[in-house]
Formats: structure tokens, C-alpha cells, sequence
């Protein structure tokens, strides 16, 4: 008998560690493509020259306006559609909701790896346009 119960806490005993390591590598899994996503978005070529014009972003409060912001990657549908955000200097926002709701869109479009079809995105007043891209990024932080 007592082997018995030896042999089933011992097989019980496996059996959490097993479900226990499952967890982990599922968690491991899911951080490096979150990483992976980061990374693509933050990495991308940049194809878009800068307006001719093109100044450094001079940030003096760090206030952020869009209007009207629609883009689709040149499709019909995906992407955002009539999206406008104010944040006000020192808010923090966290972008939030399911998988092809527009929130990489949204960072890609802030960021200028794309223009924005309709709309427009402003930095204390400068539309992002107007600005060299390398100061642009060079003020932008992110948390993945």
C-alpha cells in the first residue's frame, strides 16, 4: 500500500511540474513574440523623405492632438477609420484592444513610417509632417 501511495504522489508530483513547465514555455513563447512584434514595428525602413522644409520637433510640453486620422494601407477596410485623440502634456495612454484594432496602425502613423491618409497628427502645434523624422523619434518612448 505504501508503495502505492508513493508511486501516485511521485506521478502527481510530475504531472504539476509538467503543467507547471507548460505554463512557462507558453509564457516565454508569447514575450518573445511580443517582442518580435516591437520589434518590426520600431525597426521598419524608412521609405517616407522628409518634407523639404523639414525642422527638428521642438517639444515644449509634450501635447498630442489627432484629428480625423484614417488610414488603410491603401485597402478598403483594416487600419483606422475617422480616429481623433487629444492628450494633454504629462498624461500617460495605453492603447488597448484586439487583435486589428489599429493600435500598431496608430504607432506606425505617429511614429511616420506611413502618412496618414485623411488626417493629421500634431506635436505641441507641429504637424509631424513639418518636422525631420530623426527628431520625431527621438521623442517618442513606448513600453511593449
Amino acid at each position: 500500500m505504501g508503495t502505492l501511495v508513493s508511486a501516485t504522489l511521485l506521478i502527481m508530483r510530475i504531472e504539476n511540474i509538467s503543467e507547471w513547465f507548460i505554463r512557462l514555455t507558453n509564457n516565454i513563447f508569447r514575450e518573445i513574440g511580443a517582442i518580435r512584434e516591437g520589434m518590426e514595428s520600431l525597426s521598419q525602413p524608412i521609405d517616407l523623405p522628409d518634407a523639404m522644409d523639414a525642422r527638428p520637433l521642438k517639444l515644449r510640453r509634450g501635447a498630442l492632438s489627432i484629428s480625423n486620422l484614417t488610414h488603410h494601407y491603401g485597402k478598403q477596410s483594416g487600419g483606422l477609420q475617422d480616429v481623433s485623440l487629444q492628450v494633454e502634456a504629462g498624461e500617460k495612454v495605453a492603447l488597448v484592444g484586439r487583435s486589428g484594432a489599429g493600435k500598431s496602425t496608430l504607432l506606425k502613423l505617429l511614429l511616420r513610417f506611413y502618412d496618414a491618409e485623411e488626417g493629421g497628427i500634431e506635436l505641441d502645434g507641429q504637424n509631424i509632417k513639418q518636422v525631420t523624422q530623426a527628431s520625431l523619434r527621438q521623442n517618442i518612448g513606448m513600453v511593449q
